[in-house]
């Protein structure tokens, strides 16, 4: 039975809205939304947004003028209460798995700390602990910092937890495909067999006619299947792990299973993952829920699961702006980043209740 219903949204003066009407529609036990207020939360014509967070130490972008270089401290708002000249070239804002804040730059890495509505670089690192430990760290609760490997050309994903008092390797979850392990090796030793050389690719650099020659052949055949097997075959396949309130959640989503653990990493419990397509998975941790993130048609889809068995209660489509680039899910909404025309840079940052 389908029940549709038409809702006036609220007027938010502070925010710039583009879309003024809710429409929600009940399909069996789903309930979609499709038709929400969208809202520039923040926009600067006159900076590009680089990238930004949103958390519960604060709302933070980083901007760019010309070669200038800016971190934003914004209100509840989103009115910037503090700003922050860099003397840098950052690359992006990276919260690590102790939730503190950082930027990344080409060579090291910056603490970026909010003391009294002020911003300020803490403590500055070198890009070694970004890559070594940091990067891998993507989970922690009270007794064990979780990570996560990728090996055997990222079809194996390993999950591992080191403990807090110790430093004791527990490994908690293993994801891969004995098939497909062998399939990517096999492709890469077929790639060794059909490199032509550095003389072949030198000589065509140096103008040399191959037009004529099996070198010509060889090298452009070589280069399409490299190309095919680093941008494709070896993309990192997703799995996503939430952490909340010391259980963990593992969304295996090759085998279709969504695994829960103790704080210790004893499984006590296999549920079915539900879905056709591998999935993301975002935690709002202001209101404490689950969301899986998806494309259908084109389109960026938040489901919002139940808390018992995972299962989709609620879907809201992110309508009009197709693929925006990152998105944040805080306090019932999806921020994102999305330039609505061609000519337009990153200056706006929208939102939009899921």
């Amino acid at each position: 039975m389908r029940n549709i219903l038409l809702v006036a949204t609220l007027f938010i003066p502070f925010l710039g809205c583009t879309q003024d009407t809710l429409m929600e529609q009940q399909l069996d036990d789903v309930q979609v939304r499709l038709k929400l207020e969208k809202e520039i939360a923040f926009s600067d014509s006159k900076h590009f947004i680089l990238d930004f967070h949103i958390g519960k130490r604060g709302i933070f972008l980083l901007l760019k003028q010309r070669n200038n270089y800016f971190a934003y401290l914004l209100d509840n708002d989103f009115k910037v209460e503090d700003r922050l000249q860099l003397d840098f070239k950052p690359k992006e804002l990276f919260s690590d798995c102790f939730g503190i804040l950082h930027i990344l730059g080409r060579d090291s890495i910056y603490q970026l700390e909010n003391r009294s509505k002020e911003l300020f670089i803490y403590e500055t690192n070198p890009i070694d602990l970004y890559d070594l430990f940091l990067k891998g760290c993507i989970a922690n609760n009270s007794t064990h910092l979780i990570f996560k490997r990728l090996d055997n050309f990222n079809k194996t994903t390993v999950y591992y937890g080191i403990d807090k008092t110790n430093n004791e390797r527990t490994d908690l979850y293993l994801i891969e495909d004995p098939l497909r392990i062998r399939n990517i090796h096999d492709t890469y030793d077929s790639l060794i067999i059909k490199d032509p050389g550095e003389t072949a690719i030198m000589e065509e650099v140096k103008g040399y006619d191959l037009d004529q020659t099996t070198y010509y052949d060889l090298i452009h055949e070589y280069r399409q299947a490299k190309y095919f097997f680093d941008d494709f075959s070896v993309a990192p396949e997703h799995h996503p792990i939430i952490v909340k309130k010391d259980t963990t959640y593992i969304f295996d989503n090759l085998n279709d299973l969504i695994v829960v653990m103790n704080d210790t990493g004893y499984i006590y419990r296999r549920l079915p993952l539900k879905s056709n397509n591998s999935i993301e998975i975002e935690l709002d941790k202001k209101q404490d829920r689950l969301y899986s993130v998806s494309q259908e048609k084109g389109v960026q889809v938040y489901g919002l699961l139940s808390s018992d068995n995972f299962e989709v209660i609620r879907k809201t489509k992110i309508t009009k702006h197709a693929y925006p680039r990152k998105a944040i899910v805080y306090n019932g909404y999806a921020y994102y980043l999305y330039k609505e025309f061609m000519e337009d840079n990153f200056n706006k940052l929208f939102r939009q209740r899921i």
